[in-house]
């Protein structure tokens, strides 16, 4: 995928997810500046799913966001609008989403950033145990 995004440009591409699953686990993201975190959640289902997101900071400490994701639609997350920006540790996290309703979903974490002058994003498939 080709983008610009705010005035970043640049391409990502993913690998795509086999199957759905009630939990997927993201290693790394940030809400310092200049990077711009989101988590995009899919719910190709007939019924509409309550997705817990658990954000592990860096400083220890857990958040939590709740929210519901309507049947056969997509959820994009703005973490920054969650976490806040700053650079320390409480901006560092790893995450986890859960159906808690039992619905599969699908996620996928894109980050934009605009590094010293050289813009550009990535996203990965999370991890579904």
């Amino acid at each position: 995928m080709y983008f610009d995004y705010g005035g970043w440009t640049g391409g990502s591409c993913t690998l795509r997810s086999i199957v759905p699953a009630t939990a997927w686990y993201f290693a790394e993201g940030n809400c310092r500046i200049p990077f711009d975190p989101n988590i995009c959640i899919q719910n190709p289902e007939d019924t509409d799913a309550a997705v817990t997101i658990t954000y592990m900071q860096g400083n220890t400490q857990n958040s939590f966001q709740s929210f519901p994701v309507p049947r056969s639609s997509r959820v994009t997350v703005p973490v920054k609008g969650f976490l806040g920006v700053g650079n320390d540790e409480a901006h560092d996290f790893s995450a986890l989403v859960e159906a808690i309703s039992g619905v599969s979903i699908i996620c996928e974490r894109p980050m934009g950033f605009d590094y010293s002058g050289w813009t550009g994003g990535h996203c990965v498939m999370g991890f579904a145990p």
